[in-house]
């Protein structure tokens, strides 16, 4: 079940500390400033400590930014290595 992985994949991390891989945003139209705006973000697949994430800005309903992420889970004590 996905949830119950992302749910394992969470527990990991928040004992650990994921690290951003890769980040990728293609804007898609301005985002206006001092406006309220929706963000969303779900992890998309989980491979072991590795996880995929998909993530959308909108202002007033319209998509205006878009990302996808692979962040890594790993140990504190190895983090600095």
């Amino acid at each position: 079940d996905g949830k119950a992985q992302a749910g394992r994949w969470q527990d990991q991390a928040a004992m650990g500390t994921a690290l951003t891989h890769t980040l990728t945003i293609r804007y898609k139209r301005p985002t206006p400033l001092w406006s309220d705006l929706e963000v969303d973000s779900r992890i998309e697949r989980i491979d072991g400590r590795k996880a995929f994430t998909v993530s959308t800005i909108k202002a007033d309903g319209e998509v205006t930014a878009e990302s996808t992420g692979f962040f890594i889970c790993v140990d504190r004590s190895s983090a600095g290595d």
